[in-house]
């Protein structure tokens, strides 16, 4: 054990001085890695924020159009059941209707019906 130690003893400077280096070599790569890390955390989340802004715009275009369909058959639909009572009254208001519906009516009566 005396030779290594007194080996050891003499580049003592040396082992140290190789230690540091390796130690802030280690910090080096560790620093840079942790930074390429954030970078690619940070582009990432960007990434998905752009994604979700697009995505959003989107829906809400196509919810638009939705609505638009919407309010466009219920004008229709608004506009079927218009002409539907009015044609309903012209027909009840016709007066050979009215005798005709009698006349049916009191003709299932007579039947049974």
């Amino acid at each position: 054990a005396g030779a290594a130690g007194y080996g050891v003893y003499t580049r003592r400077e040396e082992i140290a001085d190789t230690a540091a280096k390796g130690r802030a070599k280690a910090e080096e790569m560790y620093g840079s890695a942790r930074g390429r890390a954030e970078a690619c955390a940070t582009s990432g989340r960007a990434k998905a924020a752009e994604a979700y802004a697009v995505v959003r715009e989107r829906v809400s275009a196509q919810a638009a159009a939705a609505w638009e369909n919407v309010a466009a058959a219920q004008e229709r639909a608004a506009v079927a059941a218009a002409a539907a009572k009015a044609k309903t009254l012209e027909v009840v208001s016709d007066r050979k209707v009215q005798v005709t519906a009698a006349s049916a009516a009191g003709g299932a009566a007579a039947l049974g019906a």
